[in-house]
């Protein structure tokens, strides 16, 4: 985007939850201009929260500080380290691993044992068919647990809120030690005649608390 650093329609994409990239840049390094001896941004690359996490980002200055240009604007660099997705895509019980970097691991109908590995890892599930896997790594403040889909299948019109364990529709209750949890999920939420049923089983590498909405993704 093409446009000055406190401008309206920038500032109405970043408040919709997009980050522009070149603010993970010391401030002395955030200009992709100069007029008159003033450093200014005028080239805006905005991305997701998720894709920020992952990227990397630069400022080429090959232009604005020196008298013989290309272009009159620096190019702007951003690499994406997209995380692999490793899907069984087994209609029973399978073992699924990931690998030293960041997976997306989606097990599907049927239970299976799922293992992250290193990195920063996401377990999606997408029905009530997927129950009954076991979550054998899960690092808490790295791992995500992404329930959207799963949220949207039961909820006409999709949910909409931010927290589906405050909204009653995630209950997640510690097992037999302070590293073993059970994900449990109503179907119908607070409102209707079902109740919380074991969905699957999280065991954590290392400490923290599950109980946490910033451990999934709703």
């Amino acid at each position: 985007m093409n446009d000055y650093q406190f401008s309206n329609p920038l500032n109405i994409l970043k408040s919709a939850g997009l980050t522009d990239l070149v603010e993970n840049l010391p401030e002395n390094e955030r200009y992709t201009y100069d007029f008159q001896g003033n450093a200014q941004v005028l080239d805006h690359v905005l991305a997701t929260s998720n894709l920020n996490t992952n990227s990397e980002f630069d400022v080429v200055h090959i232009n604005s500080e020196f008298a013989d240009q290309v272009s009159d604007h620096d190019p702007s660099v951003a690499r994406f380290n997209l995380p692999a997705i490793r899907d069984t895509s087994t209609t029973g019980r399978g073992t699924l691993t990931g690998g030293p970097g960041n997976d997306v691991l989606i097990g599907g109908p049927g239970a299976d044992s799922l293992t992250g590995g290193a990195g920063n890892d996401r377990f999606v599930y997408t029905s009530l068919r997927d129950q009954g896997d076991t979550i054998n790594d899960f690092e808490v403040g790295k791992d995500k647990i992404v329930f959207t889909q799963l949220l949207s299948s039961l909820i006409p019109g999709g949910y909409s809120g931010t927290d589906a364990i405050a909204d009653k529709y995630v209950q997640v209750v510690q097992g037999s030690n302070s590293t073993n949890y059970s994900v449990q999920i109503d179907a119908d939420g607070p409102t209707g005649g079902d109740i919380f049923r074991p969905f699957i089983t999280v065991n954590l590498l290392g400490t923290g608390n599950l109980n946490n909405a910033s451990n999934f993704v709703f």
